[in-house]
């Protein structure tokens, strides 16, 4: 996973997956920010929302103590009938 800030603020995440029979690229989506009232400009949390025609994901990010908190919400759209789900996962930055 790769979150980066364009010059003017925009975020965007970029996220890797562990697909079948290769590592798959989710590719990028816009992160959108969120603070803790609305007159918070200090953001900690961010959604983003990636379709990947068969499913769509919404990652819910946390930025908390050095560390990236993510939730996934999974929801299958092709009628294939498998069962939606999330998952959790913390991320430390890489350098």
């Amino acid at each position: 996973m790769n979150v980066t800030r364009a010059a003017g603020g925009q975020m965007t995440v970029q996220v890797f997956g562990r697909c079948h029979p290769s590592d798959c690229d989710w590719g990028s989506a816009q992160m959108i920010t969120y603070g803790a009232t609305v007159s918070d400009s200090n953001h900690f949390t961010a959604t983003a929302v990636f379709a990947k025609g068969f499913a769509t994901t919404t990652l819910v990010m946390n930025f908390a103590r050095g560390r990236l908190d993510v939730q996934a919400l999974t929801q299958f759209t092709d009628g294939s009938g498998r069962q939606n789900y999330a998952s959790r996962d913390a991320f430390a930055r890489y350098r």
